[in-house]
């Protein structure tokens, strides 16, 4: 794989599947202004893309995104107006990213911290290689803060317990230990994370989409207690998708969905 050395976004849209790739290998993935905005842009074509069933997001080998570029940080304002603006920016982005339809899959190989961390937390299943590290570390090293939004997810992924070990002690966790935490999924080494990649986005592939986007939606709504799930329910149960499904279960074959 070719990488340029400018920071930049890159997309590989195949027919199903697009793979976003941060790509700032100088700085280990960490994030610009302008590789934010081509994460949102990403996020909302993506909610227009019918045929879509799957995005991964990942990084160039042993990096993975190490947060935003802290260089953009010296010119902030002492008011903290500036540094509230760009948390309410970031934040902007990585709820474009959580609400996109289909399953997102963070494949991480190196550090996720700060903003990479974030990155990883709006994402709905996380795949680690074992040279992953997971963290933010701020109240040793920025002495900055995170929006409530982050700690949110965070929360749900690993419980209150475990992100006072992330952010009051700055801890970094190992691929593994960020498993047991429950904010990864599957974990391997280092030179079988494309492989793992791949059995991933066939497991998700292989589901009927209206039911994984259901589920997304679900999820979602529970964050906010919104317990309405009419509307979902008749639209799964309404769908062809379904028919087929108990079709081919009755023919003992498997289901062939078309996400209607």
């Amino acid at each position: 794989m070719r990488t340029s050395l400018e920071p930049q976004i890159e997309v590989e849209q195949g027919t199903s599947v697009w793979t976003v790739r941060v790509s700032h290998p100088q700085r280990r993935g960490a994030l610009t202004a302008e590789m934010y905005d081509a994460l949102e842009a990403l996020a909302h074509r993506a909610r227009s893309d019918t045929d879509l069933r799957c995005v991964v997001i990942t990084g160039t080998p042993g990096a993975f995104c190490a947060g935003t570029d802290v260089r953009g940080f010296t010119e902030f304002s002492a008011d903290g107006a500036d540094g509230l603006a760009y948390e309410r920016r970031l934040e902007q982005v990585f709820a474009a990213i959580e609400a996109i339809p289909v399953p997102v899959l963070a494949a991480v190989d190196g550090p996720a911290m700060g903003g990479g961390l974030a990155l990883v937390a709006c994402c709905d299943l996380v795949v680690a290689s074992d040279r992953a590290r997971f963290g933010a570390p701020i109240a040793q090293t920025l002495g900055n803060c995170i929006p409530i939004a982050v700690v949110d997810r965070l929360e749900r992924a690993v419980g209150v317990s475990r992100v006072r070990e992330l952010l009051l002690l700055s801890e970094r966790w190992a691929a593994d230990d960020a498993r047991a935490a429950g904010l990864v999924h599957r974990v391997c080494e280092a030179d079988g994370l494309a492989a793992l990649v791949e059995k991933t986005v066939a497991d998700l592939t292989a589901g009927a989409p209206l039911t994984l986007q259901t589920v997304k939606t679900m999820i979602r709504r529970l964050a906010t207690r919104d317990m309405r799930d009419e509307d979902l329910l008749t639209r799964v149960y309404g769908s062809a998708d379904f028919r087929e499904g108990i079709t081919a279960f009755t023919e003992k074959r498997r289901p062939r969905w078309s996400g209607a």
